[in-house]
């Protein structure tokens, strides 16, 4: 059996590429503070079935090497374009929910030659009233984000996810949750890389996008207009809207699954 673990730019990268010898690549993407596990136990089986189906877990996340360096758009692109110089893959289709989502967007905008059909999940682009929260000025030292305000930040976005998932989120799980949230926040500067990328996405020239693009929103997700928007800037793209919140791939799986292997063909 081979490796989960590549060494792709003097970083460990934790990957599993499933059907490897597979038609059409699709590599997917996971959201912040989670993991390819998102997608490996329901949905990318099923997409595994007919293509090859890459998952790998973002620096910093699962089991893939916490790097130095800021933790943005630009920097997590460098390591996609890697990652995909190392399977020898100039083309793939990319699926990415979440901030992952905002990141297979940023590459379909940079390099348009490298993707071949997008799917978006309740993907931001950082403009939505959530980021607000990110909009003040940092008071810590080096322009980024205190303690204080790494903690408040974390307050407030697991009081939100516990709201989106009628539950409370506690103990270890909050605790392990934390510490990733601080280390992304203090030392990779996600603060930073929220504010550029909304810039970014203001200026973005949406409809170049030539790629055929899926875009499933949640009705009661902050980012559904977001999908309304880029419904209607993207050329060739389709918006499926299901009643749920921002949490799709885990409690609309079922849903998410089926729209994205009508999309991928089979």
């Amino acid at each position: 059996m081979a490796s989960p673990f590549r060494e792709i730019a003097g970083k460990s990268v934790h990957l599993i590429d499933m059907n490897p010898n597979g038609p059409r690549p699709l590599i997917m993407i996971h959201g912040l503070f989670t993991s390819l596990a998102l997608w490996y136990h329901i949905i990318a089986p099923k997409l595994a079935e007919k293509r090859r189906v890459i998952l790998y877990d973002l620096r910093g996340h699962g089991q893939s090497e916490a790097t130095d360096g800021p933790f943005g758009l630009e920097t997590l692109f460098g390591d996609l374009r890697e990652l995909m110089a190392a399977l020898e893959l100039p083309r793939v289709s990319l699926a990415g929910y979440s901030f992952g989502g905002a990141l297979a967007l940023y590459a379909a905008l940079t390099r348009p030659e490298m993707v071949e059909r997008l799917a978006l999940v309740d993907a931001p682009i950082f403009s939505e009233r959530s980021f607000d929260r990110f909009a003040a000025p940092p008071s810590g030292e080096g322009g980024r984000m205190s303690e204080a305000q790494a903690e408040e930040a974390f307050r407030q976005s697991l009081a939100d996810y516990g709201r989106s998932l009628r539950a409370t989120v506690s103990g270890k799980a909050a605790d392990g949750s934390r510490e990733r949230f601080k280390w992304l926040f203090l030392e990779g500067g996600l603060e930073e890389a929220f504010r550029r990328g909304r810039v970014f996405f203001e200026n973005a020239p949406f409809e170049e996008i030539k790629a055929p693009t899926l875009l499933l929103y949640g009705l009661r997700s902050p980012y559904r207009a977001t999908g309304r928007l880029l419904a209607g800037r993207i050329p060739e793209s389709s918006l499926k809207i299901a009643w749920a919140d921002h949490n799709l791939p885990v409690t609309r799986a079922a849903w998410t699954g089926r729209h994205l292997c009508r999309f991928y063909r089979f």
